[in-house]
């Protein structure tokens, strides 16, 4: 059957009548599916028998027989979990397939019938989705005037979205969905970064690539005063990608504190602010480095 792509808020995404897969994590599988699904590429099938079948699985499935996998793909989406997730394990995340869904299809109401548990889906929206979800839920009101509180716990009063076939989901359920975004962008990013790094057999760039796979992204690699680089700073450096002011200072301070003795300053990223609170206040924070021979700022 042919395949007709979508493209949603850069990701793309397919309709055919395939089967839907189930979700592996980190090499566990669900022993009801024998295939796996992908992260780098957000391949895409819709079937609206399939996508049916998955939100009632969403909430009837029996616990015996999904109870283990639960508790692993649940965890996966635990942000203290994800915390402590190495960047080639988040790289090997297996996630549910992205689903197109058309925003007339994706409804706020207030319900009281039982959600949809987004741990066991076998497909999600796409992060335009979720977020325009979100949208609805922060705007939504009863049909009287009376606005409803979203973060009520009261879940006889809660407002919930029922996004096409997928399911009806809470603002907390949105929010798995919204973590499983990142993680597909972030793996995107590392499988890029292994790509790149691997096109020279240097022995330092090997490094630095193993290095990047076994970290955690907040793990600290280098610090100068009050300034520090952590992983994600640092994967920045790879395929030539926007740097951020932390980075080029820590650098920048290292390069100079290995230098030889010089009448060279440097300034700050951050010292761009001082330039925006006008000239006066400029001068009085560099007047003390006027004997310098010559002032470096970095340039964005």
């Amino acid at each position: 059957m042919g395949k007709e792509s979508v493209s949603v808020a850069g990701e793309e995404v397919e309709e055919d009548g395939s089967t839907a897969n189930h979700v592996s994590v980190a090499g566990e599988e669900d022993e009801s599916t024998a295939n796996h699904v992908s992260v780098a590429g957000e391949e895409v099938e819709e079937d609206e028998s399939i996508v049916s079948e998955s939100a009632d699985a969403s909430h009837s499935k029996a616990k015996d027989s999904t109870e283990n996998v639960n508790s692993v793909q649940a965890s996966v989406f635990d942000l203290n979990i994800v915390r402590n997730l190495t960047r080639a394990e988040i790289a090997a995340i297996n996630l549910p397939k992205v689903v197109f869904i058309a925003k007339k299809d994706v409804l706020a109401q207030m319900t009281e019938v039982d959600t949809s548990d987004p741990t066991l889906a076998t497909q999600r929206p796409s992060e335009a989705t979720v977020q325009y979800a979100l949208s609805l839920l922060a705007t939504a009101t009863t049909t009287g005037n009376n606005s409803v509180a979203v973060e009520s716990d009261d879940e006889g009063n809660e407002v919930t979205v029922t996004i096409g076939k997928l399911g009806t989901y809470t603002r907390k359920s949105l929010q798995v969905f919204q973590r499983m975004c990142k993680l597909s962008s972030e793996a995107t990013r590392i499988n890029d970064e292994r790509r790149w790094l691997s096109q020279t057999s240097v022995t330092d760039v090997t490094k630095v690539r193993e290095f990047l796979l076994k970290a955690r992204p907040h793990d600290e690699v280098m610090r100068h005063g009050q300034f520090l680089m952590d992983v994600s700073d640092f994967s920045t450096l790879a395929c030539e990608r926007y740097i951020n002011g932390f980075s080029i200072d820590v650098i920048s301070f290292k390069l100079l504190e290995e230098s030889k003795p010089t009448s060279v300053i440097y300034l700050p990223s951050f010292s761009q602010l001082w330039a925006k609170q006008g000239v006066e206040y400029f001068k009085h924070k560099v007047i003390p480095f006027d004997n310098c021979q010559q002032k470096m700022q970095p340039a964005f």
